[in-house]
C-alpha cells in the first residue's frame, strides 16, 4: 500500500512541478535548513539589541546619572533602544519627567557645551546653579528654569539683552558674566515636550565662580553674626552693592532680585578677623530688566508693594537692598506685610487687579507703621530705603553717601 501511495505522490510532484521528485525533496530540505538559520540569526540579533546600553558612555557623558536621579527610569526592555536600528524614525526622549520636578544632578559629570559640570551648588526660584570647569578654570553656570507661567517673553528679552548684560558686569562689585546661551527654538521644543534637550542644551548663564559663598551663608554662622565686626561689614557690603546698583541703574537696568543670597564673597573668611579682606559682589544679573520694563518675577520677602502696579524702577532695588540690610542685621524676615505680598502674587497671577490693589494698600499701611529695631545710627538709613513712598527713597549713590556719613572708613 505504502509503495503505491509513494509512487502516486512522486508522479503528482513531477506532473505539477515539472521536476523529478528526488530533486524536489532535496530543495525542500535545503529550504527548511535556511528557515532555521534565519530564525537563529534573528534571535542572536535581538539578544544583542537588548544587551546594549541605552546611552553609550563617552568622555562627555555619564549614562548612569540619568537613571540614578529621582523619578528617572530606563525605557522598558520591550522597546528597541538602539538608534542605529531605527535610522528612519526620530530619537525618543530618554527621560520622561516634568520640568517642574527636575533633579539638577542629572547634569553632574556631563558636559554642557564645553563646560564639565562638577556639582550642584544650589537652587533658586528661577534656576539651578552648578559648579563647572573649563580649561582648568572654575566657573558657575546658572541653568534657568522653564516650568510655570509663560517663560517665552522672559527668554526673548534675555536673548535680546544678552550682550548688554555681559558688558554690564564689567564692574568690580558685580559678579562677571561670561556668556548667555538662549536659543528660542530649543526652548520652544523643550516646552513642547523635548525634555531631552533640557539635559543637552538648556538655557544657561556662564558666570564667575565665587569661592567665598554668599552673605546668607555667613549670616547663618554664629561666629560671624555675633562678632564685633559683623555690623561694620554688613554696612560695607550694602555700600559696595549700592555702588554696583548705581552703575546698573546708570546703564538703564534694574536688578530686580537683591537679597543676601545674591551678594557673593570674593573669598571665604576663616574667622571674623578676615572679613575686612573680602570684596562683596552683586550676582545674578539674569533677573535684570530695562528701566520701565515689565516685571516678570519677584521675591516677596524683599520686594516693595508697588512692584505689582508699576514697571521696573530703580527704587525697587533700593527697597530690596534696605530689606536685605535689615535681614543681615537682625537675622529676621519679619516684615509685617508678608502675607499681603504673597496674597498679591496670587491675585496678580489670576489677573484680579482689584484684589491686587487691595492687598498692596494693606501692605503699604502695615509698612508705614513698622518699627524697625536696629542700631539707632543705622535706623534713619533703613527707614529711608524702606519708605512706602518710592520717591522718598534715596538713590543708590545717596545710599553710599549716607553710609559714609555713618562711618567714613567703610566705603572706599
Amino acid at each position: 500500500m505504502l509503495p503505491a501511495e509513494l509512487q502516486n505522490l512522486t508522479s503528482s510532484i513531477q506532473e505539477n512541478t515539472g521536476m523529478p521528485a528526488p530533486l524536489f525533496f532535496i530543495l525542500l530540505i535545503f529550504l527548511g535548513i535556511g528557515i532555521i538559520g534565519i530564525v537563529y540569526i534573528s534571535k542572536e540579533m535581538d539578544s544583542k539589541v537588548y544587551s546594549t546600553t541605552t546611552i553609550q558612555p563617552t568622555s562627555q557623558s555619564n549614562p548612569q546619572t540619568l537613571y540614578q536621579s529621582k523619578n528617572l527610569n530606563p525605557p522598558p526592555r520591550t522597546q528597541s533602544m538602539s538608534l542605529q536600528n531605527l535610522p528612519k524614525t526620530p530619537s525618543r526622549s530618554l527621560i520622561s519627567r516634568s520640568l517642574s520636578n527636575w533633579d539638577p544632578n542629572v547634569w553632574v559629570n556631563r558636559f554642557l557645551s564645553i563646560y564639565k559640570i562638577e556639582k550642584v551648588i544650589g537652587e533658586g526660584g528661577n534656576g539651578y546653579v552648578l559648579k563647572s570647569e573649563y580649561s582648568g578654570k572654575a566657573l558657575a553656570i546658572k541653568v534657568l528654569k522653564l516650568h510655570g507661567g509663560s517663560p517665552e517673553e522672559f527668554f526673548r528679552d534675555l536673548a535680546t539683552e544678552a550682550s548688554n548684560l555681559v558688558n554690564l558686569t564689567n564692574h568690580k562689585n558685580i559678579v562677571k558674566m561670561y556668556a548667555v546661551n538662549v536659543d528660542m527654538f530649543v526652548i520652544d521644543s523643550i516646552l513642547k515636550g523635548r525634555s531631552d534637550l533640557y539635559v543637552k542644551n538648556p538655557p544657561m548663564i556662564v558666570m564667575e565662580y565665587m569661592d567665598g559663598g554668599t552673605l546668607r551663608d555667613l549670616l547663618n554662622e554664629d561666629s560671624f553674626y555675633y562678632s564685633s565686626k559683623w555690623e561694620q561689614n554688613v554696612l560695607r557690603a550694602i555700600c559696595e552693592v549700592a555702588e554696583a546698583l548705581d552703575y546698573i541703574h546708570s546703564q538703564g537696568f534694574v536688578h530686580m532680585d537683591i537679597k543676601p543670597q545674591n551678594i557673593f564673597l570674593s573669598e571665604r573668611p576663616k574667622d571674623p578677623s578676615e572679613l575686612g579682606k573680602v570684596t562683596f559682589k552683586l550676582g545674578d544679573l539674569g533677573s535684570a530688566v530695562r528701566i520701565n520694563g515689565k516685571v516678570k518675577q519677584i521675591t516677596p520677602e524683599y520686594s516693595p508693594p508697588e512692584v505689582f502696579q508699576e514697571p521696573a524702577k530703580p527704587y525697587f532695588d533700593i527697597f530690596a537692598l534696605g530689606m536685605t540690610a535689615y535681614a543681615l542685621l537682625t537675622r529676621k524676615i519679619d516684615r509685617p506685610d508678608l502675607n499681603e505680598m504673597n496674597n498679591a502674587i496670587d491675585c496678580y497671577i489670576k489677573g484680579d487687579t482689584d484684589c491686587v490693589k487691595k492687598e498692596v494698600e494693606k501692605a503699604r499701611m502695615k509698612l508705614m507703621h513698622w518699627n524697625i529695631n536696629v542700631d539707632p545710627k543705622i535706623n534713619p538709613l533703613l527707614k529711608s530705603m524702606l519708605s512706602v513712598e518710592p520717591q522718598r527713597r534715596p538713590t543708590a549713590r545717596e545710599v553710599v553717601d549716607m553710609i559714609k556719613k555713618i562711618d567714613p572708613t567703610i566705603c572706599s
